[in-house]
């Protein structure tokens, strides 16, 4: 164990060379509440790295305390190499400011030694997530719907991984996206647990009393039973319109926020005073005509004038 999650067990860790903590040949080893940072005068490669058959660590976690905040690196905040293991979770944490990847599951990798040889790159997603590797190297999620209320924050997506499986999703905030598009995680927001069908497919919707702004970067990791984490998603921005999804049945006025919205629950909150944006969450275009209905296929919005409105 590393620092602890009770207050005044956690460390502040710094200095030169490939890691402020390194993690070696070692199985369930936790490191939580800690403060790792690069030193005033010398330069940190990575944050935190884990080699040579390490596995089960447990980085950081999402009860309070645990956390551990990783910051302003010249590398990745968090480095599994290419020898390490799996089962290494990756959660919670404040991960912001680093030269490279956030998180860095390492797909290349020296033959002979090991290490890691695109400590910059995103590893991109493979369809089943049938690819081995650190952590599986486990597929991230797809952010898809921020949706900003006015009393809680949505997220929505999607995640591809192996067939009937539970993944955990855990979603953060940064203030600006990284320069590569995808996720440092600077603030975390909160998690949700879905199974994936047939095919390894599955939708997750996060909610959170976080209220974000629309210049506020919405990222994701997601984590297998086994528990090993994958790397940050691409960025998101939120939207303040509600978005229906025309293939979720109109069965009922759902929650306010939720970014696959029926139309009953458009109508009920434009109702209310808010604005609404009806589109396809699937595959959004647009049929018009000068007469005759109009067949709604991209964005467009709905403010109701009274609370007598209806939608036909």
């Amino acid at each position: 164990l590393i620092g602890g999650a009770v207050a005044g067990l956690g460390n502040t860790v710094g200095g030169r060379g490939d890691a402020a903590i390194l993690i070696s040949s070692a199985n369930g080893t936790q490191v939580l509440g800690n403060t790792i940072v690069e030193s005033t005068g010398g330069a940190v490669a990575h944050g935190l790295v884990m080699d040579k058959g390490t596995a089960n660590s447990t980085i950081g976690g999402r009860a309070a305390g645990e956390a551990n905040a990783i910051t302003d690196t010249a590398g990745s905040g968090v480095l599994v190499h290419g020898d390490a293991g799996v089962g290494n979770t990756i959660v919670g944490n404040a991960i912001s400011g680093h030269g490279a990847a956030g998180i860095n599951l390492c797909a290349a990798r020296d033959p002979d030694t090991g290490l890691c040889t695109d400590g910059s790159i995103v590893t991109p997603n493979d369809s089943g997530d049938i690819d081995t590797g650190p952590n599986e190297l486990q597929n991230f999620p797809v952010v898809e719907d921020v949706v900003l209320g006015t009393a809680s924050t949505s997220i929505g997506g999607t995640i591809n991984t192996e067939p009937n499986q539970e993944i955990t999703v855990d979603v953060y905030a940064n203030a600006i996206c990284d320069p590569s598009g995808y996720g440092q995680g600077e603030s975390y927001l909160g998690s949700t647990v879905v199974t994936t069908d047939g095919l390894g497919d599955a939708q997750f919707v996060v909610s959170t009393l976080s209220l974000l702004a629309d210049t506020d970067a919405v990222v994701a990791t997601a984590t297998s039973a086994l528990g090993s984490t994958s790397e940050f998603s691409a960025c998101a921005l939120g939207d303040d319109g509600l978005w229906v999804d025309f293939g979720v049945a109109d069965t009922g006025y759902g929650t306010y926020g939720h970014p696959f919205a029926t139309l009953s629950e458009a109508l009920a909150t434009a109702r209310s005073g808010a604005t609404v944006t009806i589109g396809n969450h699937e595959a959004p275009s647009v049929t018009d005509s000068a007469e005759g209905p109009l067949t709604i296929n991209q964005g467009i919005t709905i403010i109701a004038k009274d609370a007598a409105a209806t939608l036909r």
